[in-house]
């Protein structure tokens, strides 16, 4: 039997491997299939390939913060990724992946497009020119899913903005017969539900929290294969499953911070394994706790 049966087999060469070599593979996204992921996945599919009626709909994937979103749509780009046209020799982007502005209007998240996909353009061009020349470029290249992360970014627009905005949205839905989701925060799924032209056209989908679980403990199995340590850490045993779910609330952006910030104290200290003291022992703050700590932090500087 191996004696590193923990990991992955790709991984066995890399334990000889230097420290930051080490350390630079645990940082590096890896994708881990799990129920909840698989089917927003196959959802997606589903809407890129089904035939599209005459009024086009998308979804709107919804969670908390740093729970696997914007990941799920990273991996359906990656599984549809841009091509080159053998005849016309034009560039095919199936999955266009961008995200709302931070301030934004319906010129800015032209921009950010035009950006995304490095196509030359002009920021005080009018918004109606540049409208055309995006759907022009959209079908050029073939896209017919667009996903829009960050979306909760249209609540802080002024209304009128915020209304161009979403109908900016449906018309380039429209006009293309292209899905379009969008990515965002509960708050953003809740304050789009209560526009029926909006939740008609992007119906929800609910990416929860992980409960402690069998789902979770096997989720933690996974992380273990690709931590380039020499012994098992025994990640997915129920006591530090427990402290791990605690820590990071369930949220599994959360799970792979926290282990990548473990690993790499214990890869730079010699650790062979990642055990329970070093999890326990690590400086996080958990997600519910930061914006308290953060505010108590500006309450003593202003003393």
């Amino acid at each position: 039997m191996s004696t590193h049966a923990h990991l992955a087999p790709e991984l066995i060469p890399v334990l000889d491997k230097p420290i930051a070599e080490r350390v630079a593979l645990v940082k590096a996204h890896h994708w881990f299939g799990y129920p909840g992921a698989d089917r927003i996945l196959s959802r997606l599919e589903r809407l890129m390939t089904t035939s599209q009626p005459s009024r086009v709909t998308g979804a709107f994937i919804g969670g908390e913060s740093n729970n696997g979103k914007s990941h799920i749509a990273r991996r359906l780009k990656q599984l549809h990724p841009p091509v080159e046209d053998e005849v016309s020799g034009i560039m095919r982007v199936p999955v266009l992946h961008v995200d709302m502005p931070a301030s934004p209007d319906e010129s800015r998240f032209y921009d950010e497009i035009f950006t995304e996909l490095w196509q030359p353009f002009r920021a005080k061009d009018p918004v109606s020119q540049k409208s055309a020349e995006l759907r022009t470029l959209l079908r050029n290249i073939g896209t017919n899913l667009l996903l829009v992360d960050e979306i909760q970014n249209v609540l802080g627009a002024r209304d009128d903005r915020r209304r161009a905005l979403l109908d900016a949205l449906r018309f380039l839905s429209n006009k293309l017969g292209i899905a379009i989701v969008c990515i965002g925060t509960l708050d953003a799924m809740a304050a789009f539900a209560a526009i029926d032209s909006i939740i008609n056209r992007f119906p929800p989908i609910l990416l929860p929290a992980w409960a402690l679980d069998s789902n979770f403990r096997r989720l933690l199995a996974s992380f273990e294969r690709v931590l380039p340590f020499p012994e098992a850490s025994s990640l997915s045993k129920a006591k530090t499953a427990a402290l791990i779910h605690s820590m990071s609330e369930g949220r599994i952006g959360e799970v792979r911070d926290l282990l990548v910030l473990v690993s790499e104290d214990a890869l730079e200290n010699s650790e062979t394994a990642i055990s329970y003291d070093r999890i326990e022992s690590t400086a996080w703050v958990r997600p519910s706790e930061r914006k308290r700590k953060v505010d108590e932090q500006k309450l003593k500087t202003r003393r």
